[in-house]
């Protein structure tokens, strides 16, 4: 038993010297102990693949944003086409690099997008709406959050319809409110814009037709996402 224990330890040390001297993020101190047996077994399971294990593994210093252990294994996720581990690479890029590698976030936030995941949508629109890394755009902004919002997030729906209000494009925006205002009823607070304000600025006649285009619209929303970012 000794030698088996002796032999995983060699094995996974091995490993750990073969990732310093491939990756471009080197393994810090802070990996958890090697000669942990279940900490080994899930060190060696990750490194045949085993995206569960890469997930352990990246997690067990999220406490701790600049462990470049666990931005090894979110980068190998990442490549293993792990949703949540692109996002949090991206983040990780945009906030906590030092310094932040605003391309590189922005990059994995377009291929999240592309894959139709509203949270990449949500950080893009941020990122042109506050010129991070980008030109600062509030059509690139409000493109993306209505983006976002087709795929059920409530807050890039009450986002929009604030921005729209900004550029009095009043009927566009109160589609998104409205459509905001009905799925929140009962469920989470709104935060868009005032409804009884934004109907002065249409006619009683096209707020009756938006109400059917907003009804339309929320029977095409897929799952919901009340989560808010502040």
């Amino acid at each position: 038993m000794n030698i088996i224990c002796i032999f995983i330890i060699f094995a996974a040390a091995t490993i750990t010297q073969s990732l310093r001297a491939t990756d471009d993020v080197p393994i810090c101190t802070c990996l958890p102990d090697i000669t942990s047996a279940e900490v080994t077994n899930t060190f060696l399971k990750a490194m045949h693949g085993d995206s569960e294990a890469m997930i352990q593994l990246s997690g067990y210093a999220m406490s701790d944003p600049t462990n470049h252990t666990k931005i090894i294994w979110l980068k190998k996720l990442s490549d293993f086409g792990n949703v949540t581990a692109k996002y949090n690479l991206a983040f990780f890029y945009q906030y906590n690099a030092k310094p932040p590698d605003f391309e590189r976030a922005m990059e994995l936030y377009r291929e999240l997008a592309k894959k139709g995941d509203g949270d990449g949508m949500r950080a893009l629109a941020e990122m042109y709406q506050d010129g991070t890394g980008v030109e600062r755009s509030t059509n690139s902004a409000i493109q993306w959050y209505e983006k976002a919002a087709w795929t059920g997030k409530i807050y890039c729906m009450e986002v929009a319809a604030n921005r729209l209000c900004d550029q009095k494009q009043w009927e566009r925006a109160y589609v998104w409110a409205r459509v905001a205002a009905w799925l929140c009823t009962g469920k989470a607070r709104y935060t868009g814009p005032d409804l009884t304000n934004l109907v002065q600025n249409l006619s009683p006649n096209t707020v009756t037709a938006l109400n059917r285009r907003a009804e339309r619209v929320s029977w095409k929303i897929p799952v919901l996402d009340y989560t808010y970012w502040f």
